[in-house]
């Protein structure tokens, strides 16, 4: 089995590595929160991807009107974007921020579906790889 997890740790390094690449710049926790994770129990396996989750606002957007976006988390993401320093010069900036995202909501950045759909030629490859080697491995046993 160690050649299944390797190919598919590969498959979940190569599919990191889009979402990555088409994610908005300027969303670097978010970047730095990717991740995958290749796990096998009672005959499945499976290969999972995490990051921090706010992509989902990323990847879909936020209407207009819908329910503002706590204080405290614009708040952080000011202070961590070294717009100012403490929350006492944060909070009105995050309150306008709220009222803007509000009236405007945020525009969808999709990333996600493009990064997949980009990662399934070498899923195939990889795959058909390993199905070669292990029907190889199969017939030599047999002969």
């Amino acid at each position: 089995m160690a050649l299944a997890d390797d190919i598919l740790d590969k498959i979940g390094e190569h599919i990191t590595s889009k979402v990555i690449d088409r994610l908005p710049k300027s969303s670097g926790k978010l970047i730095e929160s990717v991740s995958h994770k290749v796990s096998t129990a009672l005959g499945s396996i499976t290969v999972e991807g995490e990051m921090l989750f706010y992509w989902t606002n990323i990847e879909g957007g936020r209407k207009k009107g819908a329910k503002g976006i706590p204080i405290k988390a614009l708040a952080d993401f000011i202070i961590n974007k070294g717009i100012t320093r403490d929350f006492k010069e944060a909070k009105p900036i995050a309150f306008a921020m709220q009222k803007k995202i509000k009236r405007d909501g945020i525009k969808p950045k999709p990333f996600l579906d493009s990064a997949l759909q980009a990662s399934i030629p070498v899923i195939e490859d990889l795959v058909g790889r390993y199905v070669d080697i292990e029907l190889k491995q199969i017939i030599n046993h047999f002969q």
